[in-house]
This record gives structure tokens, sequence and C-alpha cells, in this order.
């Protein structure tokens, strides 16, 4: 599993490849074979379980038939609504840490 501090940004990759995946109209299946791996790598992209490289990158853009920007953009309102929670609750146990 990522990093905790990155997991909500994690979170989002995962959902943009999904978005992506679904926009070329492929399965797991079908974008793991033409990638060369196995669907679980998809799905664990996809459910942030796993950490994407600038190179996995890469491959999904070019198999996605998207630039690699699309990963990267900048973050929508929902994104940011997102990110907000994730560090309200990292203050709220780093906060509950320090009284304990």
């Amino acid at each position: 599993m990522p990093h905790a501090r990155h997991a909500a940004r994690y979170k989002i990759l995962g959902r943009r490849l999904q978005a992506a995946r679904i926009a070329a109209g492929l399965t797991q299946e079908q974008a793991a074979n033409r990638m060369g791996y196995p669907q679980t790598f998809i799905s664990k992209c996809e459910r942030a379980y796993r950490r994407v490289d600038v190179i996995e990158l890469e491959e999904f853009a070019t198999t996605y038939n998207v630039p690699i920007s699309r990963f990267h953009a900048p973050l929508t309102a929902d994104e940011n609504r997102l990110l907000e929670r994730d560090r309200a609750r990292r203050a709220a146990r780093m906060r509950d840490a320090d009284t304990t």
C-alpha cells in the first residue's frame, strides 16, 4: 500500500487510470494483456494498492492512447475535496498522537 501521506493522491491517480481505461473501451484483462502484465497489476494500480512509476505511467498512456499529462492534470473540485478530507484526517491523527 502506498505511504499513508500520499494515499489520497494515489487514489486520485487510480481513478484517472480507471477512467482512461474505460474511455479506451478496455477491460482490465485487455489492458493487462496489451501491457504485458497480469490483470491484478491493473487492478492494484487502479485501487491505489500499488505505486505507479513514471515508466509504467507512460505505458498506461500509450495503451489508452492518451497524453501522459492526463494523469497529472490539475485536480478537479472533487479531487481537491478528497485531498482536504485526507489532510484533515491526518492532522486529527497527529493531534491525537500528541495528546497520548
